[in-house]
């Protein structure tokens, strides 16, 4: 009965240390250009439902004139990154708005006046994944493709580090 006791009390210490470290991540914000106020569009979906993230995406695609986006797979659901499209953060609120992406994420979207997207942390085993690229509607520009590009390899970058390494959280607390 002792013994059954320990590992119950020590599973609750594991548990709750796990929680903790969940509370930090490391993200990815939307800014391109802070003093113009130009940012891409990421998007958060707690949806388990790869058609209907896929639809959404579509359809934002054709009514906002998008150009090509990627999807990443979460422990929760998906990350939209259409990397090409710079906008105002009034318009990507608006698309915010319009999509079916959390309402969580909707909801802070009123509070700041830029987005962030989680790369790395918060689980031990790196759970982001990437589904693929899809086609938009609309043809980026050369400009637009080198920004894009400088942010996708940006988030790649972040992707890497392992968050729960040791030197990583103790830096973190």
């Amino acid at each position: 009965m002792l013994i059954k006791k320990l590992i119950r009390k020590l599973l609750r210490l594991l548990s709750k240390s796990e929680i903790k470290d969940r509370q930090y991540a490391i993200g990815m914000n939307s800014y391109i250009n802070v003093e113009k106020d130009i940012h891409m569009i990421i998007l958060d979906y707690d949806s388990k439902d790869l058609n209907f993230v896929m639809e959404d995406c579509k359809s934002l695609a054709q009514f906002w004139n998008l150009s090509d986006y990627e999807i990443y797979s979460t422990m929760n659901g998906y990350h939209i990154f259409f990397w090409y499209d710079h906008i105002p953060y009034s318009r990507l609120k608006m698309i915010i708005d319009y999509s079916n992406c959390d309402k969580a994420y909707k909801y802070i979207s009123k509070f700041y006046d830029y987005k962030t997207i989680r790369a790395s942390g918060k689980y031990k085993e790196h759970d982001i994944r990437y589904i693929g690229k899809f086609t938009g509607k609309r043809i980026n520009t050369r400009d637009e493709r080198e920004l894009g590009e400088l942010k996708r390899k940006e988030y790649q970058s972040l992707k890497k580090i392992d968050f729960f390494k040791d030197e990583v959280l103790k830096s973190a607390n």
